[in-house]
């Protein structure tokens, strides 16, 4: 078992912007399948229903940050159609290859767009918004540079923040571990998976950062060892 007291700061293999093919493919695929079974992409959908509960009806405008490879915007796309309710999505993210495999499966979904940028750039700007959404891609960023990115980006939005997290654990490796031998995931989505359990930051950290800020925040411990952290701008 790892030890939670502390969060480490190993790079992950995905971190490598560069990487591309099929072993980059085949972990987008199989990232998605568990933000699906894991409850990733049910925590950011609830955090957006959230925020937009109650509003005058307009057309949404939705930026993923560190959005991979692009399937929790697919699906709120068809959430929000199946609900009848009009938006526009925009997927950033460090990897090229990643914005392309994003492409691939969207095709269908006109109300989508996708750029490449290296979000961890000092330079880099959230374009203006009503949600910012971030699944999985926070963590990336040590607690102090984490707060100034915080502070400076967070007015973009109109409404707020959805962000899902990993909550570190000492058993979440372990889980995690079973999970992958269960379901035969490849030895990048393995590796990787256990280096982002031991990167994640617990629910008492995001407090303290999100207390900085000074705005209204909630958040909710998730099944299984994630959060939902939604930073309320209304």
């Amino acid at each position: 078992m790892s030890n939670p007291s502390s969060r480490s700061y190993q790079s992950e293999q995905l971190d490598n912007l560069e990487l591309e093919g099929p072993v980059l493919t085949n972990t987008l695929r199989e990232l998605a399948f568990i933000n699906r079974l894991f409850g990733s992409t049910r925590a950011i959908r609830s955090g957006i229903q959230t925020l937009i509960e109650g509003s005058p009806v307009k057309t949404w405008r939705i930026v993923d940050l560190g959005c991979g490879g692009g399937d929790i915007l697919v699906d709120l796309s068809e959430w929000f159609q199946s609900h009848q309710l009009p938006g526009t999505f925009i997927g950033i993210d460090g990897n090229a290859a990643s914005i392309e495999h994003a492409k691939s499966i969207s095709h269908h979904a006109s109300n989508i767009s996708w750029e490449t940028a290296d979000i961890l750039d000092p330079d880099f700007s959230i374009p203006p918004c009503d949600i910012v959404i971030s699944s999985h891609f926070l963590y990336h960023l040590e607690e102090e540079h984490l707060i100034d990115f915080i502070s400076r980006q967070i007015h973009v939005a109109s409404h707020g923040w959805v962000i899902s997290e990993l909550i570190r654990n000492k058993w979440a490796p372990f889980g995690f571990h079973l999970a992958c031998r269960t379901l035969g995931f490849s030895a990048l989505t393995r590796q990787d998976g256990i280096l982002a359990i031991e990167r994640a930051m617990i629910p008492k950290e995001w407090r303290q950062i999100l207390s900085t800020v000074n705005r209204k925040f909630l958040i909710k411990k998730k099944w299984i060892f994630r959060q939902q952290i939604i930073i309320d701008l209304r």
